[in-house]
Protein backbone atom coordinates (compact mmCIF):
# COMPACT_ATOMS: atom_id res chain seq x y z
CA UNK A 1 0.00 0.00 0.00
CA UNK A 2 1.13 3.08 -0.91
CA UNK A 3 0.40 6.98 -1.25
CA UNK A 4 -1.13 9.42 -3.57
CA UNK A 5 1.93 11.89 -4.24
CA UNK A 6 0.95 16.04 -4.70
CA UNK A 7 3.26 17.97 -7.07
CA UNK A 8 5.62 17.98 -9.48
CA UNK A 9 6.30 14.04 -11.26
CA UNK A 10 9.93 15.52 -12.06
CA UNK A 11 12.77 13.62 -11.07
CA UNK A 12 10.30 10.56 -10.60
CA UNK A 13 10.40 7.06 -12.37
CA UNK A 14 6.93 6.17 -13.45
CA UNK A 15 4.56 3.83 -15.76
CA UNK A 16 2.82 6.53 -18.01
CA UNK A 17 -1.16 5.50 -17.83
CA UNK A 18 -3.03 6.84 -21.04
CA UNK A 19 -4.80 9.30 -19.08
CA UNK A 20 -1.18 10.76 -18.99
CA UNK A 21 0.08 10.58 -22.07
CA UNK A 22 -2.69 11.61 -23.74
CA UNK A 23 -1.99 14.90 -21.51
CA UNK A 24 1.71 15.13 -21.96
CA UNK A 25 1.49 17.55 -24.66
CA UNK A 26 -0.34 20.19 -22.45
CA UNK A 27 1.28 23.62 -21.95
CA UNK A 28 1.10 23.31 -18.22
CA UNK A 29 2.87 19.93 -18.55
CA UNK A 30 4.48 20.05 -21.40
CA UNK A 31 7.87 20.99 -20.26
CA UNK A 32 8.40 18.49 -17.24
CA UNK A 33 6.89 15.66 -19.77
CA UNK A 34 9.67 16.42 -22.17
CA UNK A 35 11.98 16.35 -19.49
CA UNK A 36 11.13 13.24 -18.06
CA UNK A 37 10.99 11.83 -21.45
CA UNK A 38 14.68 12.69 -22.28
CA UNK A 39 15.75 11.49 -18.82
CA UNK A 40 14.62 8.07 -19.46
CA UNK A 41 11.95 8.28 -16.14
CA UNK A 42 8.99 7.45 -18.03
CA UNK A 43 7.94 3.65 -18.68
CA UNK A 44 5.58 2.27 -21.08
CA UNK A 45 3.39 -1.32 -20.88
CA UNK A 46 1.60 -3.40 -22.74
CA UNK A 47 -1.73 -1.91 -21.61
CA UNK A 48 -0.66 1.76 -22.58
CA UNK A 49 0.38 0.01 -25.87
CA UNK A 50 -2.61 -1.52 -26.65
CA UNK A 51 -4.81 1.37 -25.63
CA UNK A 52 -2.91 4.22 -27.35
CA UNK A 53 -2.84 2.05 -30.81
CA UNK A 54 -6.36 1.62 -30.85
CA UNK A 55 -6.77 4.99 -31.68
CA UNK A 56 -4.98 5.21 -34.88
CA UNK A 57 -7.71 5.87 -37.76
CA UNK A 58 -5.11 4.38 -40.66
CA UNK A 59 -1.66 2.52 -40.89
CA UNK A 60 0.26 5.58 -41.09
CA UNK A 61 -0.89 6.92 -37.80
CA UNK A 62 -0.50 3.70 -36.24
CA UNK A 63 3.00 3.35 -37.18
CA UNK A 64 3.54 7.33 -35.90
CA UNK A 65 2.39 6.42 -33.11
CA UNK A 66 3.96 3.49 -32.18
CA UNK A 67 7.41 5.93 -33.00
CA UNK A 68 5.97 7.97 -30.37
CA UNK A 69 5.44 4.86 -27.88
CA UNK A 70 9.30 3.90 -28.60
CA UNK A 71 10.16 7.20 -26.56
CA UNK A 72 9.14 5.53 -23.41
CA UNK A 73 11.15 2.58 -21.65
CA UNK A 74 9.17 -0.72 -21.89
CA UNK A 75 7.70 -3.44 -19.07
CA UNK A 76 6.69 -6.54 -19.81
CA UNK A 77 3.25 -7.99 -18.15
CA UNK A 78 3.45 -11.19 -16.78
CA UNK A 79 1.28 -13.73 -15.01
CA UNK A 80 2.27 -12.66 -11.61
CA UNK A 81 1.23 -9.41 -12.03
CA UNK A 82 -2.40 -10.45 -12.98
CA UNK A 83 -2.39 -12.62 -9.98
CA UNK A 84 -1.55 -9.34 -7.99
CA UNK A 85 -4.11 -7.11 -9.74
CA UNK A 86 -7.59 -9.65 -8.91
CA UNK A 87 -5.82 -9.36 -5.90
CA UNK A 88 -6.23 -5.69 -5.84
CA UNK A 89 -9.67 -6.07 -7.03
CA UNK A 90 -10.23 -8.61 -4.38
CA UNK A 91 -9.11 -6.36 -1.47
CA UNK A 92 -11.02 -3.34 -3.15
CA UNK A 93 -14.39 -5.62 -3.16
CA UNK A 94 -14.40 -6.70 0.25
CA UNK A 95 -13.95 -2.92 1.11
CA UNK A 96 -17.53 -1.74 -0.12
CA UNK A 97 -20.45 -2.68 -2.05
CA UNK A 98 -18.97 -1.66 -5.88
CA UNK A 99 -15.87 -0.49 -4.70
CA UNK A 100 -13.83 -2.44 -7.22
CA UNK A 101 -15.48 -1.56 -9.90
CA UNK A 102 -12.07 0.47 -11.54
CA UNK A 103 -11.07 -0.08 -15.42
CA UNK A 104 -9.01 -3.34 -16.01
CA UNK A 105 -6.41 -2.10 -16.92
CA UNK A 106 -5.66 0.51 -13.99
CA UNK A 107 -5.56 -2.71 -11.79
CA UNK A 108 -2.97 -4.03 -14.25
CA UNK A 109 -1.58 -0.76 -14.78
CA UNK A 110 -0.68 -0.65 -11.25
CA UNK A 111 0.40 -4.41 -10.85
CA UNK A 112 3.13 -3.87 -13.52
CA UNK A 113 4.22 -0.58 -11.82
CA UNK A 114 4.26 -2.62 -8.09
CA UNK A 115 6.47 -5.05 -9.42
CA UNK A 116 9.06 -3.20 -10.64
CA UNK A 117 8.93 -0.31 -7.74
CA UNK A 118 7.42 2.27 -9.62
CA UNK A 119 5.26 4.91 -9.51
CA UNK A 120 2.04 5.21 -11.86
CA UNK A 121 2.13 8.36 -13.53
CA UNK A 122 -1.64 9.44 -14.32
CA UNK A 123 -5.04 11.82 -14.50
CA UNK A 124 -7.00 9.28 -13.14
CA UNK A 125 -8.54 8.96 -9.15
CA UNK A 126 -8.95 5.63 -9.66
CA UNK A 127 -5.11 5.51 -9.23
CA UNK A 128 -5.54 6.80 -5.60
CA UNK A 129 -7.90 4.69 -4.49
CA UNK A 130 -5.71 1.42 -5.67
CA UNK A 131 -2.47 2.89 -3.79
CA UNK A 132 -4.67 3.86 -1.10
CA UNK A 133 -6.41 0.51 -0.34
CA UNK A 134 -5.01 -2.36 -2.00
CA UNK A 135 -1.63 -4.04 -1.29
CA UNK A 136 -0.04 -2.99 -4.54
CA UNK A 137 3.12 -0.97 -3.26
CA UNK A 138 3.34 2.07 -6.06
CA UNK A 139 3.10 5.73 -5.76
CA UNK A 140 -0.29 7.29 -7.61
CA UNK A 141 1.08 10.58 -8.94
CA UNK A 142 -0.96 13.25 -10.81
CA UNK A 143 0.20 14.67 -14.10
CA UNK A 144 -1.23 17.35 -13.21
CA UNK A 145 -3.10 18.79 -10.36
CA UNK A 146 -6.93 17.05 -10.36
CA UNK A 147 -8.95 19.40 -12.64
CA UNK A 148 -6.30 21.59 -14.14
CA UNK A 149 -6.50 20.55 -17.37
CA UNK A 150 -10.39 19.36 -17.67
CA UNK A 151 -10.99 23.34 -18.89
CA UNK A 152 -8.93 22.69 -22.56
CA UNK A 153 -8.78 20.08 -25.15
CA UNK A 154 -5.45 18.69 -24.56
CA UNK A 155 -3.17 18.91 -27.88
CA UNK A 156 -6.32 18.44 -30.45
CA UNK A 157 -3.45 18.60 -33.30
CA UNK A 158 -1.53 15.69 -31.75
CA UNK A 159 -2.57 12.91 -34.25
CA UNK A 160 -1.52 15.26 -37.21
CA UNK A 161 1.74 16.65 -35.90
CA UNK A 162 3.74 14.21 -37.35
CA UNK A 163 2.30 14.15 -40.80
CA UNK A 164 2.30 17.69 -41.20
CA UNK A 165 6.56 17.47 -39.98
CA UNK A 166 6.64 14.97 -43.00
CA UNK A 167 5.08 16.90 -45.45
CA UNK A 168 7.23 20.41 -44.55
CA UNK A 169 10.58 18.25 -45.03
CA UNK A 170 9.97 17.90 -48.51
CA UNK A 171 9.76 21.61 -49.17
CA UNK A 172 11.48 24.75 -48.45
CA UNK A 173 10.92 28.39 -48.45
CA UNK A 174 7.97 29.83 -49.75
CA UNK A 175 6.77 26.40 -50.72
CA UNK A 176 6.76 25.32 -47.10
CA UNK A 177 4.66 27.98 -46.08
CA UNK A 178 1.92 27.21 -48.63
CA UNK A 179 1.76 23.56 -48.06
CA UNK A 180 1.36 24.46 -43.92
CA UNK A 181 -1.30 26.86 -44.96
CA UNK A 182 -3.21 24.46 -46.79
CA UNK A 183 -2.58 21.68 -44.19
CA UNK A 184 -3.55 24.25 -41.29
CA UNK A 185 -6.82 24.87 -43.52
CA UNK A 186 -7.87 20.59 -43.66
CA UNK A 187 -6.74 20.57 -39.95
CA UNK A 188 -8.96 23.83 -39.47
CA UNK A 189 -12.10 22.22 -41.22
CA UNK A 190 -11.80 19.11 -39.40
CA UNK A 191 -11.91 20.27 -36.34
CA UNK A 192 -14.58 22.75 -36.76
CA UNK A 193 -16.79 19.51 -38.14
CA UNK A 194 -15.81 17.70 -34.63
CA UNK A 195 -17.48 20.99 -33.04
CA UNK A 196 -13.50 21.89 -31.43
CA UNK A 197 -11.82 25.58 -32.01
CA UNK A 198 -8.76 25.34 -33.83
CA UNK A 199 -5.98 27.30 -31.95
CA UNK A 200 -4.58 30.70 -33.27
CA UNK A 201 -2.33 30.82 -36.49
CA UNK A 202 1.27 31.97 -35.90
Amino acid sequence: MAARVAGSFRGRDLVVDNSAFQRGGHEIVRDEWLQALQDGRLYRTPILELEVLYSARNAREYAELRQELEALRPLQLSTAMVDAALGAQAELAHHAAGFHRLAHQDYLVASIAAAHGLGVLHYDADFDRLAEHSSLAFHSVWIAAAGALDAQRTDPLRPHRAAVTLALGQFKGDRAREVLERVLDLLEQELHANGLQSPARP
